[in-house]
């Protein structure tokens, strides 16, 4: 739904409020680029978590939210 009408339903599904569930090591992927979730998103989960569990923070230049196949065959070569 609309924000800011359905705050709290956002706030209901955010995970940066239940970090201190997390029972598993954690790798966060993030586009430079992105324009749905904001690099400043990923920077505070993995402030967050930092010491509740191992976790892995990789940041890509000029990515953004959904990369293409090509851009993905390319991190693998």
């Amino acid at each position: 739904g609309p924000y800011p009408e359905m705050k709290e339903e956002y706030r209901a599904r955010s995970p940066i409020h239940y970090v201190e569930h997390l029972a598993c090591p954690l790798i966060l992927f993030q586009g430079l680029e992105d324009k749905v979730v904001p690099p400043n998103q990923s920077e505070m989960m993995a402030d967050a978590v930092r010491t509740l569990a191992p976790q892995a923070h990789a940041r890509r230049r000029g990515g953004g939210y959904a990369r293409s196949r090509r851009d993905r065959k390319a991190d693998l070569q």
